[in-house]
C-alpha cells in the first residue's frame, strides 16, 4: 500500500514557529499508522509513538529561519556579533514538516534528500482513502 519513510531532527512547534530540538528522529508510515522514533538528549531519552492515520488533520511543509541563531543574535548584539548571528538565521533556511494531529502536532527537520512534499501528499492521499 503506503510505505514512506522520513529521516531528519525532531522539532517542536510554538505558536506558528517550529524549532529544531536535538536528537534524531523518524516518522515512518506504513498500512493505516504513523509511527515515530525520537532519540532525544544525547540518547538517553527514547520515545516511539503510533498514530492512526485518521487521526491526521493536516500536514506542513515549508522552510523557516534559523531561530537559535536568531537568539543568539540577540543575546549577543552587545558584543556585535550577535548582528552576524542574527543575519545567518535568517539567510539559513531548513526544511520542515508538520504533521497536525488531534492530539500532538509531529516536527522533523529532514536531513536527507527525501521529499518533504511527496511524503505530506502520501500522507494525506492515505487519509483520504482511510476516512472514505
Amino acid at each position: 500500500m503506503h510505505d514512506l519513510k522520513i529521516v531528519g531532527s525532531p522539532g517542536s512547534a510554538f505558536g506558528n514557529a517550529v524549532v529544531k530540538t536535538g536528537g534524531s528522529s523518524t516518522i515512518e508510515f506504513s498500512g493505516d499508522t504513523i509511527r515515530v522514533y525520537q532519540k532525544r538528549l544525547f540518547g538517553l531519552e527514547t520515545v516511539e509513538a503510533l498514530v492512526p492515520i485518521e487521526e491526521v488533520e493536516s500536514v506542513e511543509t515549508g522552510r523557516g529561519c534559523t531561530w537559535w541563531l536568531v537568539w543568539l543574535g540577540v543575546v549577543t548584539l552587545a558584543i556585535l556579533i550577535g548582528v552576524v548571528f542574527i543575519i545567518l538565521g535568517f539567510v539559513i533556511r531548513q526544511r520542515f514538516l508538520v504533521i497536525h494531529t488531534s492530539s500532538i502536532p509531529l516536527v522533523i527537520f529532514p536531513t536527507g534528500s527525501e521529499d518533504p512534499k511527496a511524503f505530506a501528499q502520501g500522507i494525506m492521499q492515505a487519509n483520504r482513502e482511510a476516512r472514505g
